[in-house]
């Protein structure tokens, strides 16, 4: 860790965001799953380009993650678990 740098709250910790010298880092943290993309990662992920595209000390935005994969894509497991919630829950309302 550089010594100014700031540790930024995401929300989440599969997603991890620092701020050192004008450069905010953004780190997929989801190395198990090849940091598949979940739906705790995405709103980490808005919340935070909203954040730094609002904070006047961040010039550059650096997109990287943890483990041996960038990332496989979103995760179709939680996908299709939360779609068929939602099914389920439409078809019980009815």
């Amino acid at each position: 860790m550089a010594g100014n740098e700031t540790v930024l709250d995401t929300g989440t910790n599969e997603l991890l965001c620092s701020l050192a010298d004008g450069v905010a880092t953004l780190t997929l943290n989801r190395p198990e799953a090849k940091n598949a993309l979940s739906a705790p990662m995405q709103q980490g992920f808005q919340k935070m380009m909203k954040e730094c595209s609002e904070n006047p000390a961040v010039r550059v935005i650096l997109i990287t993650a943890s483990g041996n994969a960038f990332c496989a894509g979103g995760d179709v497991r939680t996908w299709a678990s939360a779609v068929h919630r939602s099914r389920r829950n439409s078809v019980s309302r009815k």
